[in-house]
């Protein structure tokens, strides 16, 4: 049977029953947000990049790149310049702007889960699921472009599903509206720019008995093609906008990079799909031949680890998931964080997350044959699920493979960050829940519970003591300044420093051709900052080339083990501190 779904389980429903799982899927991101309190006024990660063009936006009446970022960042800038010109410039202000955005991904979220047949506490789960997913908590909570992107990147799915399943003049209102929602989506980050043709393709396949939806369509495919070339064009031409170069694989071993680095990507999404796939193997009918099944994934898991050690150990991709939580050791801040995933527990998960990738394949692969439309009446309850899944299909995973496919390519000249997988990670817990036919038993419900409880609450944990760090940062800087030591002769942090470089030079330059700043210390992000002369340091740890002896300290407190922890200010008696103002 069908998750009762139709129209009939919906009028026994009471008003209240179809309207408390969205409302707990947004009431759930002011909760999430405030246990993080990431209310500070210092930049972190990326965001400060962010922060900085909706600030110079406000006070100039137009966008401004600095060189610092790759993305458009335009709709996102936008955002956060309507506000700054209503309430004034703040960091914690951005941050608090990201809470409707993030609601606006959790309905979204939910509107298509509903739409493919899935049940309302279901639908609900699933946005849970994403929004206080590890990889999505440290991200949402700052003033990140990533967020808002995805928000108009489900608003042009849910469209373009809708159109689908609509009459003609509606299904072209409809395809309208993606397109806008897809062109807003390119204007934050690039890569959205090819979501609404690979849309309006799968839209024309499906709907292509009908002369007007393929005329208007195609008008419409066209009118996209024309806007995100003037607009590409339009960034591309504006001053020191870094334009990102897509390599291309030229030899066997650029095709086994990319190769490898898919297999990353695999591995991080099922290990942050696991309550959705642990859903799914509860269905008894996808092992109809359980023993051999389990045998078949526990040996091929085996071989793999044994083949590919360097598989073994979570984390395979860097910036969010750390071994030290969001933006781990090197990353923002010089000196070692402490350590809260152990070696032992990093191949634990690694084990396990593979194992899940290869039973969550086999079993979506018994699922989706399931949900095939063959052999089933038409104009049931489950005819119109099978035929939504395969409207679905048609639309996201064209794009989904394509999108995975450039960053492994991306991968072969630049870095990719695991936060790049956050639009495909609703598209995967979308697919897990549709294909689950039924309630699974109650200790397979209770395990996907438990795994999505305990990913928000690692997620929420770790967020707040990242934020911690950061607030320590803040009040060792504040404490230099205030005793009247230059900022630009202090380094305390990428977005510190940045933010300092940005405001003295107006702009960021190219790391490639910059060369070592020959310091004592020499993190990656001060080659980005020339006119940073540091003789002050903020790190995590001592060390070894500067004087032992900290310039000062500050304590602060964090929610995991070590809960009583200390950055220090160490001080290069050699530096003469005369900044390039």
């Amino acid at each position: 049977m069908i998750e009762q779904s139709d129209s009939t389980a919906d009028a026994a429903e009471s008003v209240w029953g179809r309207g408390l799982p969205p409302l707990l899927c947004v009431l759930a991101v002011p909760v999430i947000f405030f246990l993080v309190n990431p209310m500070l006024e210092i930049g972190i990660n990326d965001d400060w990049v962010y922060a900085r063009m909706a600030r110079l936006w406000a006070e100039t009446g137009h966008l401004q790149f600095d060189g610092a970022t790759a993305a458009d960042v335009g709709a996102h800038a936008f955002w956060g310049m309507i506000l700054i010109r209503l309430f004034g410039f703040s960091f914690s202000l951005l941050r608090v702007s990201m809470i409707p955005v993030t609601c606006g991904c959790a309905l979204s979220i939910y509107a298509i889960a509903r739409w493919l047949g899935t049940r309302r506490n279901l639908s609900a789960l699933a946005s849970v699921i994403v929004i206080s997913s590890p990889l999505f908590v440290p991200v949402w909570t700052n003033f990140m472009t990533d967020v808002t992107a995805i928000l108009f990147f489900l608003l042009a799915l849910l469209l373009a599903l809708r159109a689908c399943s609509a009459e003609e003049n509606v299904a072209l209102v409809y395809l309208a509206a993606c397109v806008v929602a897809g062109l807003l989506s390119g204007t934050v980050r690039q890569v959205f720019w090819g979501a609404p043709p690979l849309m309006l393709a799968g839209f024309l396949l499906l709907r292509r008995t009908s002369r007007k939806l393929l005329i208007g369509g195609t008008a419409l495919f066209v009118s996209n093609l024309a806007a995100t070339a003037g607009l590409l064009h339009w960034f591309h031409t504006q001053k020191n906008f870094n334009m990102e170069r897509i390599p291309r694989p030229g030899s066997l071993a650029d095709i086994r990079v990319a190769a490898y680095a898919s297999v990353d990507f695999l591995l991080t999404l099922a290990l942050l799909s696991s309550p959705a796939i642990l859903y799914l193997l509860s269905d008894r009918r996808i092992w109809r031949r359980p023993l051999i099944r389990i045998l078949a994934a526990t040996a091929i898991t085996t071989a793999f680890f044994w083949r590919y050690p360097s598989f073994r150990r979570f984390p395979w991709m860097g910036n969010t998931l750390t071994v030290n939580g969001p933006f781990g050791t090197g990353s923002t801040l010089v000196g070692n964080l402490p350590v809260i995933l152990t070696p032992r527990a990093c191949s634990v998960i690694g084990f396990a997350a593979t194992a899940l990738l290869f039973f969550g394949i086999l079993s979506a692969r018994r699922a989706g044959a399931d949900l095939q439309p063959a052999g089933v009446p038409p104009g049931t309850a489950e005819a119109l699920k099978r035929e939504r899944w395969r409207m679905f299909c048609w639309l996201a995973i064209p794009y989904s493979i394509a999108y995975l496919l450039l960053l492994a390519i991306r991968g072969l000249l630049d870095p990719v960050f695991d936060r790049y997988l956050l639009p495909i990670l609703p598209v995967c817990i979308l697919s897990l829940f549709a294909m689950s036919r039924k309630f699974p038993m109650r200790f397979a419900s209770v395990a996907a519970g438990i795994s999505a409880l305990a990913f928000a609450a690692y997620a929420v944990a770790t967020t707040h003591d990242a934020f911690r760090i950061s607030e320590a940062q803040m009040l060792a800087a504040d404490r230099l300044t205030t005793s009247g030591i230059p900022r630009a002769c202090i380094s305390a942090g990428y977005a510190y420093d940045g933010w300092t470089e940005a405001e003295i030079a107006g702009y960021i330059p190219v790391f490639s051709v910059m060369p070592l700043r020959n310091t004592k210390v020499e993190p990656f992000f001060l080659r980005y900052t020339p006119h940073v002369m540091p003789k002050y340091f903020v790190v995590a740890s001592p060390q070894a080339t500067l004087p032992a002896e900290p310039y000062l300290t500050v304590d602060y407190s964090t929610w995991l083990p070590p809960r009583k922890r200390m950055l220090l200010v160490q001080q290069d008696p050699d530096a003469s501190c005369q900044p390039k103002l």
